[in-house]
C-alpha cells in the first residue's frame, strides 16, 4: 500500500503518550521516596511502609505494562481516532472538477479505513463490505456497487483465476489486465462485453493486493454509461483506502 501520514502520526501518538507514562511513572517513584524515606512526620503518622512500598509498585508495574503494550493492545480506542472524520476531495467528473466531502468508515476487523462520498453513497458491512448507492436505483439499472473482502491461505494468481471465470460465465472478456500504481498499488483487471454498445453494458473493474499474508479483493461493478460517473467516484473512493497495522 502506499505509505501515507498514518506512521508520523502513530510514532507521534505513542511518543507523547509514552512521555506522559514516564513522566508519571517518575513522580510515582518520587512520592515513595518521599512517604518512605523522610523523616518529616512523626513516627505515630506515617503509613507502614512496607504496605506502601508494596502499593507504590503496583502502580508502576501498571504503569509500565501499560506503555509496553503492542499496537494491536494500544492506548487508543478504535481507528476513527486516528484520522479526521470528514475531508474535502475534489473529483475530475467529465472534464470538470468537484469537490466532494468524503466521511471516515473503518473497519476494525481487517484494519482498513476509506473515505466514502456519504452523500451518493452508503457502506453496508458483512463478510464482504459493500458501497452501494444512498438512493435505490430503478429496475432498469444494472447492478452499481463496490465490494472490499479479504481472503486467506491464497494468492493474487488464485484470485484473479477465480473472478475471471465468474465473470466469463456472465459473458464478458478480460479488456484491460496488469499492474497498476493508481487507484492503489496492485494489479488490476477489468471486464467488459467484446463489443459494448449499450448503455447498460455491464463493466466489471478488480483490484488485488496482498496485505499481511492475506489477499484483498475489490470489486466494482457498474455500467457503461455510468463509467464517468459511479466509475470514477469509487476510484476516488478508492484512492482513500488504507490498511492500518
Amino acid at each position: 500500500m502506499k505509505k501515507s501520514r498514518f506512521d508520523d502520526k502513530l510514532q507521534h501518538y505513542f511518543t507523547s503518550q509514552t512521555n506522559d507514562m514516564n513522566n508519571l511513572k517518575d513522580h510515582t517513584w518520587e512520592n515513595i521516596q518521599q512517604r518512605l524515606f523522610t523523616d518529616e512526620e512523626p513516627e505515630s503518622k506515617k503509613p507502614n511502609r512496607f504496605v506502601v512500598g508494596v502499593a507504590m509498585l503496583a502502580v508502576v508495574v501498571m504503569i509500565s505494562i501499560g506503555t509496553s503494550t503492542t499496537t494491536g493492545q494500544a492506548i487508543i480506542g478504535s481507528l476513527k481516532e486516528l484520522f479526521e472524520p470528514n475531508k474535502q476531495v475534489d473529483i475530475a467528473i467529465e472534464g470538470d472538477k468537484e469537490e466532494t466531502e468524503v466521511t471516515l468508515e473503518t473497519k476494525e476487523e481487517l484494519d482498513y479505513i476509506i473515505y466514502v462520498d456519504d452523500s451518493r453513497y452508503k457502506m453496508v458491512k458483512g463478510d464482504t463490505d459493500r458501497i452501494v448507492p444512498k438512493q435505490e436505483l430503478g429496475e432498469q439499472y444494472p447492478e452499481v456497487s463496490m465490494e472490499i473482502s479479504q481472503h486467506t491461505n491464497t494468492t493474487i494468481e488464485e484470485q484473479m483465476k477465480k473472478a475471471t471465470n465468474e465473470v466469463i460465465n456472465e459473458g464478458l472478456a478480460v479488456r484491460r489486465e496488469g499492474p497498476v500504481n493508481e487507484p492503489l498499488p496492485g494489479k488490476f483487471v477489468k471486464y467488459m462485453e467484446e463489443e459494448p454498445n449499450e448503455w447498460d453494458s455491464p463493466v466489471y473493474k478488480y483490484y488485488f493486493f496482498e496485505s499481511g499474508g492475506n489477499v484483498f479483493v475489490i470489486k466494482q461493478e457498474y455500467f457503461l454509461e455510468a463509467s464517468e460517473g459511479h466509475g470514477v467516484r469509487f476510484d476516488s473512493m478508492l484512492e482513500s483506502f488504507e490498511i492500518v497495522k
